[in-house]
């Protein structure tokens, strides 16, 4: 008797949340998106669109910060394998970036 009322339960829940997805697909509900991050994917390995030159690395030697980005002319420019790519530094910066010192 137990088991059958569980199995009840369980076959009320299931119905109940297909219910619910029918309800939200039929009533054409716009789910939010997640915001858009600016910048863009790296050309290749290790250049940036023309447009977005400036590389952003996310995998910095000091561990408690979290991006740094380099721009044309700095000391580690060339080295720096980007892991996103910003037209501005304001774009860099909104990401979470810092300015390289060097």
């Amino acid at each position: 008797m137990v088991l059958a009322l569980t199995a009840l339960a369980w076959r009320g829940a299931v119905v109940a949340v297909v219910a619910m997805l029918m309800l939200i697909l039929a009533a054409n509900v716009v789910l939010p998106q997640p915001a858009t991050r600016p910048g863009v994917e790296p050309a290749d390995a290790w250049t940036c669109p023309a447009t977005h030159a400036i590389k952003g690395n996310f995998t910095p030697t000091a561990p408690r910060e979290g991006c740094i980005y380099h721009v044309q002319g700095g000391q580690y420019y060339v080295k720096t394998k980007p892991e996103r790519c910003y037209a501005t530094d304001d774009e860099a910066r909104q990401d979470g970036c810092r300015r390289s010192r060097r």
